[in-house]
């Protein structure tokens, strides 16, 4: 299978989710400053469809020392791609200081084909809306990582169409070595004072889940933080 660099990389944690740091803490000047760690957990979907939230895996912290974000950085150091500038163009806006120091909180979900990542952000308004702005590289439509053994995957990146989603933007990324192939499908959308991003990943993993799971989360968000 696909080696975990370059999955944990696509996916931005998606599959690297384990344990939770269980705190509580307000969010500061470095965040958005709106909701406190619990209070953005307490706004996860409860459940999604016949999907089950696995509930051991669940996470609160700053987004920066959340374990999982933890792993992704370190895995990142092992990538070696034809295109550097590609190395996070599927997560640029989680690379932003507003965005790493911000309150924030995940969960995860399953069922048969489909693994569904969760989480909620607090930001400030701006940072929302310069969350919302970024997109991949044009050059980074299709690249190339290495791996330290000299496994080779290649990715391909397209934006997917999610009009009917206001203040937000999605992607699909195909992954394939020579013996696998691997599709993700992420979306980011802006909320009330905060951002929530949602990943699909699996055999079975389609848009229509995406954008599903993601209306589901967002109107819950809206009745759970106002």
């Amino acid at each position: 299978m696909f080696s975990g660099t370059h999955v944990a990389v696509v996916v931005a944690g998606a599959a690297l989710l384990a344990g939770a740091t269980g705190c509580g803490e307000s969010g500061g000047a470095d965040g958005g400053g709106s909701y406190t760690t619990d209070e953005l957990h307490d706004a996860l979907l409860p459940e999604f469809e016949d999907a089950s939230r696995v509930a051991d895996q669940d996470e609160t912290g700053r987004y920066a020392e959340l374990s999982a974000v933890q792993q992704v950085d370190e895995l990142r150091q092992d990538t070696e791609l034809d295109k550097p500038e590609c190395l996070d163009a599927t997560e640029q806006w989680t690379q932003l200081d507003e965005v790493r120091n911000a309150p924030s909180a995940l969960a995860s979900y399953g069922r048969e084909g489909e693994a569904i990542t969760h989480a909620l952000v607090d930001v400030d308004s701006a940072t929302a809306d310069e969350v919302i702005a970024i997109r991949p590289p044009e050059e980074c439509s299709s690249y190339e990582a290495t791996d330290p053994d000299g496994a080779t995957t290649t990715y391909e990146l397209d934006e997917i169409d999610v009009a009917e989603l206001e203040d937000s933007f999605a992607l699909e990324v195909h992954a394939e070595s020579d013996e696998h192939s691997v599709r993700m499908y992420s979306l980011v959308y802006r909320g009330t004072d905060h951002v929530g991003m949602t990943s699909v990943l699996g055999p079975e993993a389609s848009p229509e889940t995406l954008v599903d799971f993601a209306r589901a989360a967002h109107e819950h968000e809206e009745q759970t933080l106002g």
